[in-house]
């Protein structure tokens, strides 16, 4: 960690140098950024280093602020950011979230997913690379803590990263009196949250509390904690590469995610698989920040032994689900459902879902495809129902024995005329007659 204290009669300087350096590794050097500000001494600091380094750099800055309304002088802190971006002559972006819209479960959680989603949509409305936060050294140390009574793994004991895309915090490697000496020698006006002398949060109380008793029993626990915390990012840095490097040779892609055989995971570590389970999440489009070890570790009981389909409990937006020999990563959004389709002789008809069904008299070649029977007029496809058979078997017991995994069996077109099923169609499978009168059916992707 660099140390702006050791240049004291230049903070300002030795901090812009040190915003400098991790927007130069995070390759966002000369980027356009959205700033978070709260108005507190951290944000007002960093929102006019950059608005310097932006400036030297050829980047440029936008500023954001959320009202989350939890307490009375709010409104002031928004006005006063305001102030501030006016100030800069630089674009300013306020979201006051609605009342009510925080209350129940953990308030803390909720103003943080409302900044996030904000923060995210301004983003992208402007073309912006990064979110730029003021989170410095003193955060880290006391996030480490919390996640260490809270029984982490190395992952979260490793403390926030300098750059998360699309989050950077460039203040990381600095410490609280460096921010506010800086903040002293320039005469930057900054905001006091008085919410933050309270013990009524955990954080308050680490900062107050127990970093005042871990400081008495060794003078350095701040620097030894975060180079105990810079340690556990680096293992984790490579375990987390092998991992991506498993995940590449072991998983396909399909339609809905990635399927991993369970066999070959299984061979692989406990610790590169958890590793191998978050990438996998990240691939699919999820957050990692949302998976806890206990979510990991359910995730891992899918290799055991138990019921063909089984789900393990993560929150969303994707999925892990065990099916047959596979373990799955569903990406959110499903795969669009069956319609149905009549042709009136060959021809092509859409089904829904991105496919269409398609009757020619020769199916291009490796596609499965279905015989009509001769003196076929007409045919439809349509989704599977109960009860549906394909000659003696029984539609689920084809797919079952298929072994298709249960999601997909609803993506199954059976296909027959006026008589009834005389096939089944599904991605390179296709059950039903081979003796063609009239040509053959198969599925295509719809243009």
């Amino acid at each position: 960690m660099r140390n702006p204290n050791a240049e004291p009669k230049n903070l300002s300087t030795a901090v812009a140098r040190e915003v400098e350096r991790v927007l130069r590794d995070a390759g966002l050097a000369a980027a356009g950024l959205l700033v978070g500000v709260s108005g507190g001494v951290d944000s007002m600091v960093l929102v006019r280093v950059l608005h310097r380094v932006a400036a030297a750099a050829g980047g440029r800055i936008e500023v954001a602020h959320v009202d989350h309304g939890l307490r009375p002088g709010s409104a002031q802190d928004a006005a006063f950011c305001h102030a501030l971006a006016d100030e800069l002559g630089v674009p300013f972006h306020l979201y006051r979230v609605p009342g009510g819209q925080l209350a129940g479960g953990n308030v803390q959680a909720r103003a943080r997913a409302a900044r996030r989603a904000f923060f995210e949509a301004v983003l992208a409305e402007n073309g912006l690379a990064a979110v730029a936060l003021g989170h410095h050294a003193d955060d880290q140390v006391e996030t480490v803590l919390l996640r260490l009574v809270r029984g982490a793994g190395p992952r979260g004991l490793g403390g926030m990263a300098p750059y998360e895309p699309p989050y950077v915090r460039p203040l990381l490697g600095v410490r609280r009196a460096a921010i506010e000496e800086a903040a002293g020698q320039e005469g930057w006006a900054f905001r006091e949250d008085p919410t933050n002398r309270s013990d009524r949060y955990a954080r308050n109380r680490v900062r107050h509390r127990l970093l005042a008793e871990l400081r008495a029993v060794h003078p350095g626990a701040d620097e030894a904690i975060l180079r105990a915390a810079a340690l556990l990012r680096e293992d984790d840095r490579c375990l987390s590469e092998a991992a991506r490097a498993a995940l590449e040779a072991v998983a396909v892609q399909e339609p809905e995610g990635l399927r991993m055989p369970a066999g070959l995971l299984e061979g692989w570590d406990a610790a590169v698989r958890r590793r191998i389970y978050l990438a996998a999440w990240t691939a699919c489009g999820g957050d990692p920040a949302r998976l806890t070890a206990g979510h990991l570790e359910a995730v891992d009981a899918l290799l055991g032994p138990g019921r063909a389909h089984r789900t393990a409990p993560v929150p969303g937006p994707c999925a892990f689900v065990r099916s047959y020999e596979h373990l799955w990563c569903l990406a959110p959004g499903g795969q669009p459902a069956v319609a149905g389709a009549r042709l009136d002789g060959p021809g092509r008809a859409p089904l829904g879902g991105g496919r269409r069904l398609a009757w020619d008299e020769t199916p291009p070649p490796g596609v499965a495809a279905v015989a009509v029977p001769a003196g076929t007029r007409q045919v439809w496809g349509r989704p599977r129902q109960p009860g549906d058979r394909v000659g003696a078997a029984k539609v689920k017991d084809l797919l079952m024995d298929a072994r298709v995994p249960r999601w997909r069996r609803d993506r199954a077109v059976v296909v027959g005329t006026g008589t009834g099923p005389f096939g089944l169609l599904l991605g390179a499978r296709a059950w039903g007659g081979e003796d063609a009168g009239c040509g053959w059916l198969w599925l295509e992707t719809a243009p």
